[in-house]
């Protein structure tokens, strides 16, 4: 960052300029280089919809006593929607769903439902910005299994002060081992940050959301 003196032979500038961004804080002008931050890690969206894709493939060659174990499975389970309430999907969303998982989590293809499946329960986010990262932790309780649950992390922001963002306006970050209790989200731009976490297993099964705020301040 720089600051200026009569910047764009101007009183002062604020805005977007090519590469730059002017500002002005506290009475001061500056320019900085335009940084955006990242909504995903770089590979993990194409990795993610290759196992979709290997997945819905997969399932057309599937028997149709293997697929009837499917349909049974889906009447007998239901998954929580980011509201929070129960929602039924059929035979063949719980396969992709879970092959997906599996695949992302431990390299296997299930080609019959699991015995039984676990609901998630909880876990507690916390965050707090350590320049040049917005740093995203949580805990969980003892009875979760570390080896067995993944944190799924979906952000949105900048927003300006006092806006109160919720899950439909996230955006897909990051999916963590539940065991690393840290995920960084690099260069952020000045503004309040909500950050949605919740943990599912490797079957599919997913928890609620819970939310951490995090504000980046404009810089001195």
């Amino acid at each position: 960052m720089a600051k200026l003196t009569g910047p764009l032979n101007s009183v002062e500038a604020r805005g977007k300029l090519g590469g730059l961004v002017y500002n002005t804080w506290r009475g001061i002008s500056y320019v900085r280089t335009k940084v955006t931050p990242e909504t995903k890690p770089p590979g993990l969206r194409e990795e993610m919809m290759a196992y979709t894709i290997a997945a819905a493939r997969r399932w057309a060659t599937l028997t149709d006593s293997e697929r009837a174990t499917w349909y049974d499975f889906s009447l007998a389970h239901v998954s929580p929607d980011w509201t929070g309430n129960d929602l039924r999907l059929t035979g063949y969303h719980w396969y992709v769903r879970i092959n997906v998982r599996t695949r992302w989590h431990i390299g296997l293809w299930q080609d019959t439902p699991p015995d039984h499946v676990s609901i998630c329960g909880p876990i507690y986010p916390w965050s707090r910005y350590d320049e040049p990262l917005i740093e995203v932790f949580w805990t969980a309780p003892e009875s979760l299994p570390d080896y067995y649950y993944i944190v799924e992390l979906w952000i949105t922001g900048p927003l300006s002060a006092g806006r109160s963002a919720t899950i439909k306006d996230a955006k897909f970050f990051d999916l963590r081992a539940l065991s690393e209790v840290y995920c960084p989200i690099p260069y952020p731009l000045p503004g309040t940050y909500s950050i949605f976490t919740r943990p599912m297993t490797h079957q599919g099964m997913v928890g609620q959301f819970e939310k951490t705020v995090v504000t980046v301040p404009q810089p001195e």
